[in-house]
């Protein structure tokens, strides 16, 4: 199983600590699915999304059991919110539920349904990856991805809802790689075997 789907973890793996670590792109999953698993036939639960991308998802892709469910901004600060985005989950079961409102968000939810042992079906967390499967979203071009440089794209495309992203939620992931690389092997196998 790979959980990793950041290309740029990867790297820096690659790079600092000569350790190739597997990436499944979660973008790359969405459209693998959409392409070859997932049919009109089968029930769809969304948590985020936008309007537009559900209705692509039924005119474009003949999608046609869909529930969907957008919390409002900040929710996530919210127990009584997260609440109800579980309790509509566990209302609409499917055969696949997509979590679209974003990291940690998306994984907190996930956390929540799954503690309730009520829900049904496969739980994604997707990101953006709908807003690609359905075309409101170009995605980088292959090279680009290629290159490590999506995140780069995306900013571009949109650097007011990725500048926080990509220069203040992932740079501390840079920082702790080069941080562990410059300490010594002696030092981070004695820190591993510490107890807690």
């Amino acid at each position: 199983m790979v959980l990793n789907d950041s290309r740029i973890l990867g790297l820096l793996a690659d790079r600092l600590f000569h350790q190739p670590m597997p990436v499944a792109a979660g973008s790359d999953l969405t459209v693998y699915l959409f392409a070859h698993h997932i049919g009109p036939d089968d029930s769809l639960t969304i948590i985020g999304g936008s309007d537009e991308v559900e209705q692509r998802l039924r005119d474009t892709l003949g999608m046609h059991r869909i529930a969907r469910f957008n919390p409002p901004m900040g929710f996530y600060n919210n127990p009584a919110e997260i609440q109800r985005c579980v309790d509509f989950v566990v209302a609409h079961p499917a055969r696949y539920v997509f979590l679209a409102v974003g990291a940690p968000q998306s994984e907190t939810v996930a956390i929540a349904i799954q503690a309730t042992g009520r829900a049904t079906g496969i739980g994604l967390c997707v990101g953006s990856s709908l807003h690609f499967v359905t075309g409101v979203v170009r995605r980088a071009p292959e090279l680009v991805r290629r290159l490590h440089l999506e995140a780069l794209w995306r900013l571009a495309l949109n650097p007011r809802r990725h500048a926080r992203r990509v220069f203040v939620e992932s740079l501390p992931v840079l920082w702790i790689g080069l941080r562990t690389r410059l300490t010594p092997a002696s030092r981070r196998t004695h820190r591993r075997s510490d107890p807690a």
